[in-house]
């Protein structure tokens, strides 16, 4: 607390406390004149205005400032991609759509600007999703008395389109034999079609994981190239390995050793598996663009761990062992992998006996 003399020869005692949003706010009380009992007054009043802004929201704020304030508060704890993906679609949000006190806010609001940011149904339905969830954390720290409204709107319908979930051994056999000339590439795919990790714990893997044929999954690389704790609980694990993965990891040692005595710019201080040029972590956007450029196969790294619970299926390994293994909290997406394969083989089989004339 400090005070401040007026030119009347009041005296404004004044402190500086932070709101519920988080913001910092000056707050006062004048007195008549500077003595110890108006003080110890003025101290209990600053004590209970500063309790009101921490405890009482300011309902007279917009949708915008909401979301800043979400952004702040709720997510600021959060793991660097989970941050940066809702600071994107907030920043969306702002940029294509138009702002409105919180207090105002309804299901037609929320419609118009969701078509703003959106060309494509089912982007609407994505967006909408994320604006009803963020009403609701605003409805959590009771910045919206009511969100009943958020029943009134509804995704759109669109057609169902099966996306490709894995690669089939033809495209592996191809991506492999295109990245030939490139072995620390051909290496990675090799793996994580051998594995089933996730991109991000794979390249944030060090030779001080592996103890004899088995690895310890333990952490994972962000898309800032930043080492973090892994997704889930489920997915700090133990995994086994194959002899192919054994091979790849001592192909990855021996470059490695040639590249620290040949190259002085690499420094592998880290003891990183999969490493970059320079022996730092390899970003993962770099692997992506590398792909693009280099092999013809359609696919995105992500494929690569149902590629893997694919060819698991194939060789009669149950559902469960594969998931737990994947590092999945329920064998949901597993059970997905091993549907749409039962319905292709069912569909061949049909196809085939239709050929068939005596």
């Amino acid at each position: 607390m400090w005070i401040e003399e007026q030119k009347n020869g009041k005296v404004k005692y004044c402190n500086r406390v932070k709101d519920i949003s988080g913001k910092l706010r000056k707050i006062t009380v004048t007195m008549d004149k500077k003595s110890k009992k108006n003080e110890d007054i003025a101290r209990e009043i600053l004590r209970t205005k500063a309790q009101d802004l921490r405890y009482v929201v300011d309902n007279n704020i917009t949708f915008f400032e909401g979301l800043d304030i979400i952004l702040e508060k709720y997510f600021n704890d959060r793991k660097e991609n989970t941050k940066y993906s809702h600071k994107i679609i907030i920043s969306l949000i702002k940029t294509k759509g138009f702002d409105i006190k919180l207090d105002l806010i309804n299901s037609r609001y929320v419609n118009e600007i969701t078509e703003l940011c959106t060309k494509t149904d089912k982007y609407y339905n994505e967006i909408l999703k994320k604006i009803k969830s963020y009403i609701r954390i605003l409805y959590k720290l009771d910045y919206i008395k009511d969100v009943a409204f958020l029943d009134k709107l509804e995704s759109k319908t669109i057609a169902y389109e099966e996306k490709k979930k894995y690669l089939e051994q033809e495209e592996i056999d191809k991506l492999l034999e295109e990245l030939e000339l490139y072995p620390r590439y051909r290496n990675l795919i090799e793996f994580l079609v051998n594995t089933g990790l996730r991109i991000g714990e794979c390249l944030a893997l060090t030779f001080d994981d592996l103890n004899g044929d088995i690895l310890d999954i333990n952490k994972s690389l962000s898309r800032f190239n930043k080492l973090n704790t892994v997704k889930t609980p489920s997915s700090r694990r133990k995994i086994s390995l194959n002899k192919r993965c054994l091979e790849i990891i001592k192909s990855q040692k021996i470059m490695n050793n040639n590249l620290t005595v040949t190259s002085p710019t690499f420094k592998n201080k880290d003891n990183i598996i999969f490493f970059s040029d320079r022996g730092t972590h390899q970003w993962k956007e770099n692997v992506r663009r590398f792909l693009i450029k280099y092999t013809t196969v359609k696919f995105n790294l992500h494929m690569l761990r149902h590629t893997h619970a694919s060819l698991c299926i194939d060789k009669g390994v149950d559902v469960e062992l594969i998931s737990k293994r994947l590092g999945h909290v329920n064998s949901n997406v597993t059970r997905e992998i091993y549907i749409h394969k039962t319905k292709k083989q069912q569909e061949l089989e049909f196809d085939t006996f239709k050929k068939i004339e005596f």
